[in-house]
């Protein structure tokens, strides 16, 4: 699936070959770490209000590469949908093809009530 109609993706930040953010791609790759920035907050008793996590992108991009071999792919933010069911099926989506090439999730910004039932299943 492809998920440029419902993820908008993150902007480039200027950073150093040692950084971890000139490691950072933007397509789901094999065994990898996929980061995914959610601000629908509906099902948790807020809204949907877009939010800006371009300060914790930064920082994070700033990081020390080090020895870190493992790919990281940073998604962009999620759309939320017209509905919050919407929102969890993109999600869901998103969640599958993490899983069809053993990558690992780490969504950001969602609040945990919204995402208990995914690790349920």
């Amino acid at each position: 699936m492809d998920f440029e109609d419902f993820i908008i993706s993150p902007r480039n930040f200027k950073t150093e070959s040692w950084q971890i953010g000139s490691r950072i791609t933007k397509d789901i790759r094999e065994d990898s770490i996929v980061l995914l920035f959610v601000s629908d907050y509906r099902g948790a008793g807020g809204d949907a209000e877009v939010q800006d996590f371009t300060a914790v992108r930064k920082e994070f991009y700033k990081l020390s590469q080090m020895d870190f071999e493992i790919p990281v792919v940073d998604l962009g933010d999620l759309v939320s949908g017209k509905s919050v069911q919407d929102t969890h099926y993109i999600l869901q989506e998103v969640l599958s093809a993490c899983h069809y090439k053993r990558a690992i999730p780490v969504i950001i910004g969602v609040p945990m009530i919204l995402l208990f039932h995914y690790f349920l299943r």
